[in-house]
């Protein structure tokens, strides 16, 4: 049985997603991979959302998707993943992607079992972009705005290239210390 992936809508409002935007947009960096020389790999900016003062206005938010991340791991694949890395705001603009990846290994944090991103703009505001799963069944998860898509670490994904729009999520990484 292949590893399968789950979408769960409207785990963050309109409201919650504006201030998310407000707070971080300022703060996007270029992305950065584990392996410097690889830079066909990822075009992307991002900024961290840690649980500190500086993110108070939004630590709420980030508590409430941690929870839900949690739950559904519980629920569905029957495991307590007691460590939540820093959420990762990631912006695509046009031209912009993530190449295939697992987001386990060397580079990546070797402790993570759940994988989550969750939307913040509507499909209809972008063209191309989104999450793609290699080699499953149904690789193009449902993209609505506010939706949370989990998946195993160990499954390899990418984020399509963005050719109109912007392509704005959430990423988060769930697993053990």
């Amino acid at each position: 049985m292949r590893p399968n992936y789950l979408t769960v809508d409207d785990v963050i409002t309109e409201e919650e997603i504006a201030t998310i935007h407000e707070k971080m947009s300022p703060k996007l960096t270029r992305a950065k991979i584990g392996n410097p020389k690889d830079k066909w790999k990822r075009r992307s900016r991002v900024a961290w959302i840690a649980n500190d003062e500086e993110h108070a206005d939004v630590n709420e938010v980030m508590e409430k998707l941690c929870s839900v991340l949690r739950d559904v791991s519980r629920q569905h694949w029957k495991v307590e993943l007691p460590v939540i890395e820093a959420v990762q705001y990631t912006h695509y603009a046009v031209g912009e992607w993530y190449g295939w990846h697992v987001d386990v290994g060397e580079c990546a944090g070797p402790h993570r079992i759940v994988s989550a991103s969750v939307e913040l703009d509507d499909p209809k505001d972008y063209y191309g972009g989104g999450l793609k799963f290699f080699d499953h069944t149904q690789p193009n998860p449902p993209r609505r705005k506010g939706m949370m898509t989990l998946f195993p670490s160990m499954m390899c994904h990418k984020a399509k290239t963005v050719w109109w729009g912007k392509r704005r999520s959430l990423v988060m990484w769930a697993g053990f210390g």
